[in-house]
């Protein structure tokens, strides 16, 4: 599975599997959310795990790109617009590094910046 589809996985329906999204994350995962929080991999996992049974809000994600950092080492940058059911649409800059570890691509960091959608 390719880099780009795994964060696709993880951020769509594998979200209701919080085995499948601890198997995406490195043990030492850090995310610095677009709330501005900073939390690790257990805390990713059981906030999804939460999540699971409430009604979600649609998330589109868009223009994905992605750079080699290093072998074995990606940077992948995209968009997202989540529709919030009577509130604003929530535009978000994202990036993530993900590691090739024993074959498997897995996520080790990522970052939700807020943004203002572009005019």
């Amino acid at each position: 599975m390719d880099v780009p589809t795994n964060a696709r996985a993880e951020k769509h329906p594998v979200g209701n599997y919080p085995g499948r999204v601890a198997a995406l994350l490195t043990d030492d995962f850090l995310e610095f959310g677009r709330s501005g929080g900073v939390c690790g991999k257990d805390e990713v996992v059981h906030s999804l795990a939460a999540e699971r049974d409430c009604e979600r809000s649609e998330l589109t994600a868009y223009g994905y790109e992605l750079r080699i950092l290093a072998v074995g080492v990606v940077l992948l940058t995209y968009r997202t617009i989540r529709k919030e059911e009577g509130g604003p649409d929530l535009h978000t800059l994202r990036s993530s590094v993900w590691k090739l570890i024993d074959g498997h691509w897995q996520m080790a960091f990522h970052q939700g910046t807020p943004i203002v959608p572009k005019t």
